[in-house]
């Protein structure tokens, strides 16, 4: 099974241990954020993990991918997008490539050819975020203007499916919780699982995607065997 977490973070930084607790804790591979704030100029690093940043120059909004060392990866350039903030890396699973993207669209500008942008770039891919967008027919008590943009492109695109979380991902401080983060998939013919991840400290909850499925992973570094040393020519050497 292979794990992908997708998490708005709203400001990465200061959550820092948190979020490495929680991956150590779970032996999450990969994690797409958004809102990480993070800019040019601010460093941030996991233990174990390579990150993949798109940083906005006014440290808001932004988008990540996090990848534990182990795992076998190639980060992904993209074009520039109208609206959206997107990273990508590509990955294997059972010797099948998959591209997962990372997107963060801000509340009231989404561009569905953004989406095209993306999603046509790649002949397997998962786009995994936070949409700002809420639509009826992904479980939301109504439906906004991004979200009928959204699925009046989906209704134009049969290859591309929508897996909305069982439960909302946003909690306003006004207003009632809402489904703003999701995925959309294409091609990606793996049975996928999607839930609510009560953890992590956000006005979004996280959502996980469980892709059965082992991810390729990079072979272990050589390590030295000191029982065969021959500790008479090392001495050698420093003599």
């Amino acid at each position: 099974m292979s794990l992908v977490l997708s998490w708005d973070a709203h400001a990465l930084t200061p959550k820092q241990f948190e979020l490495l607790r929680f991956l150590q804790n779970h032996s999450i591979p990969i994690v797409a954020v958004q809102e990480t704030f993070l800019t040019a100029n601010r460093r941030f690093s996991l233990p174990n993990y390579k990150i993949y940043r798109t940083d906005r120059q006014n440290a808001r909004g932004g988008t990540a991918i996090l990848v534990h060392k182990g795992t076998k990866h190639t980060a992904l350039s993209l074009p520039d997008l109208i609206s959206a903030e997107a990273t990508a890396v590509q990955i294997e699973i059972d010797n099948k490539t998959i591209t997962i993207v990372s997107i963060y669209s801000a509340p009231l500008t989404l561009d569905p050819r953004d989406i095209s942008t993306i999603i046509d770039r790649f002949h397997r891919v998962i786009v995994v975020g936070d949409f700002n967008a809420k639509h009826v027919n992904w479980n939301c008590r109504n439906s906004n203007a991004a979200g009928n943009k959204l699925q009046n492109w989906l209704d134009r695109r049969p290859d591309v499916d929508v897996l909305p979380p069982p439960e909302p991902t946003h909690f306003p401080p006004v207003g009632e919780p809402e489904i703003l983060d999701m995925a959309l998939l294409r091609n990606a013919n793996f049975h996928i699982e999607i839930a609510n991840v009560t953890y992590l400290n956000s006005d979004h909850e996280p959502i996980i995607q469980a892709l059965r499925g082992q991810p390729a992973r990079l072979p272990a570094p050589p390590r030295l065997n000191y029982n065969s040393a021959d500790c008479t020519a090392v001495r050698a050497i420093f003599n």
